[in-house]
């Protein structure tokens, strides 16, 4: 498929398969500007969401599978390892924050990745848009207080700008 414009042509040369972007409705504050992303479409059918409830139903018959182990694995070890119940209210609740921070802590490190890829996502399409539309962006502030241009640099495939 021929693209119809410079702009489609950019997008595909970065990446972009058929996906477009225009100003809808422009506005004072850039921010605000309506942006259409054209080339995406769904579909669904009435089957669909019926193979969808079931895989849910099926998961909850797995989460409730998964309860009745976790509630056999206490049972378990308060029988062989009464210590724990006789443990006082106080360190049983200070073994239990000490083993949530621990196991949050790892979860929170790979939320934080997989936001980071995110930002990073938004950050490239953010320069297609800009490249596609002339949408000229007003410098933010990175995450140190410096202020950033949004911008990409001229002839820099994917934009560049100063990030």
């Amino acid at each position: 498929m021929k693209p119809k414009n410079k702009n489609e042509a950019q997008g595909a040369q970065l990446g972009e398969e058929r996906l477009t972007y225009r100003i809808k409705t422009k506005a004072e504050d850039v921010g605000e500007c309506v942006i259409e992303k054209a080339g995406v479409l769904v579909e669904f059918t009435l089957n669909y969401l019926d193979r969808d409830m079931q895989l849910l139903k099926r998961k909850k018959e797995e989460l409730e599978g998964m309860q009745k182990i976790e509630r056999a694995k206490m049972a378990n070890i308060n029988r062989t390892n009464p210590e724990i119940g006789e443990m006082s209210e106080a360190l049983r609740q200070v073994v239990f924050i000490y083993t949530q921070a621990f196991s949050s802590d790892k979860v929170i490190t790979e939320k934080v990745a997989e936001i980071d890829a995110q930002i990073k996502a938004y950050r490239d399409e953010l320069m297609v848009i800009v490249m596609q539309t002339g949408i000229v962006i007003p410098a933010n502030e990175n995450e140190h207080g410096e202020e950033k241009d949004q911008r990409p640099n001229e002839g820099e495939a994917g934009g560049g700008g100063n990030n």
